[in-house]
């Protein structure tokens, strides 16, 4: 693994590049569960360490090990020799209905998942998350 990137939504400019926004940082906090996430953007970078892998498979799964979204694909090229692959992932509208570690799982080439990184989904921990979250979704 190169890089994760999970934000709230990504745009791409007109050169190319894309705009992350809302990006996180490693937790994603709610006032409450379940939790109602209208979009969720996965970027994966890696190194493929076989070209001839083909096929991938990701989950996002909860903390009690169910799948909160699932994809199955193909590769994409890499744009030049030895360059990484990146996949990007558009998940929801999806329910968060509990808190704890999500893990990220990547299988390539029909190797099993394995978990590739992970992010903590919780309530706020103190009277300033809780207004900043208040100010972002008022009552």
């Amino acid at each position: 693994m190169r890089s994760i990137i999970i934000a709230d939504d990504v745009r791409q400019e007109i050169n190319g590049k894309e705009i992350f926004i809302g990006v996180y940082n490693f937790s994603i906090v709610f006032s409450s569960f379940p939790a109602f996430v209208p979009k969720l953007v996965l970027k994966l970078t890696f190194d493929l360490l076989d070209e001839k892998d083909k096929r991938f498979h990701m989950e996002l799964k909860d903390p009690n090990g169910g799948g909160v979204a699932k994809y199955d694909g193909e590769m994409p090229s890499p744009r030049s020799k030895g360059e990484p692959i990146s996949l990007g992932f558009i998940i929801g509208p999806i329910q968060i209905y509990v808190e704890g570690r999500y893990t990220i799982e990547l299988g390539v080439g029909g190797e099993s998942p394995e978990v590739i990184s992970d992010m903590y989904v919780r309530s706020p921990r103190n009277d300033e998350e809780r207004s900043r979250l208040h100010s972002l979704f008022p009552a």
